[in-house]
């Protein structure tokens, strides 16, 4: 009922459906850092970070989560970072661990 409500307002151009994705985005850092290792992934504040630094550091972090912090498959992490490498960082290192990301919003600080 409601996709046809929908789709009458939408454009004739643009796809009705997109097919999910066939890589995760860990794997698309693992991708980009064998591609272009020394390019630059992130500035932040003019420091660069490489997309191998952001794979190393990544691959780091989510070693730590599973190792030290027992997290595994279906637990619930909250990531409460603003913009920051860090963030990107726990981000991948989140997914890369198949559990559930929480970010919160100013609303439910």
């Amino acid at each position: 009922m409601f996709q046809s409500r929908h789709f009458k307002h939408w454009p004739v151009h643009l796809p009705r459906k997109l097919e999910p994705p066939k890589r995760t985005i860990f794997k698309n850092l693992i991708v980009s850092a064998e591609r272009f290792p020394k390019k630059t992934a992130i500035v932040f504040y003019g420091t660069k970070i490489s997309y191998l630094d952001l794979l190393h550091q990544t691959e780091t972090l989510a070693a730590y989560l599973r190792d030290e912090c027992r997290v595994k498959k279906g637990d619930r992490i909250i990531l409460d970072l603003q913009s920051s490498p860090q963030f990107v960082m726990g981000y991948y290192a989140i997914s890369v661990s198949y559990t559930h990301l929480t970010l919160p919003t100013i609303c439910s600080v």
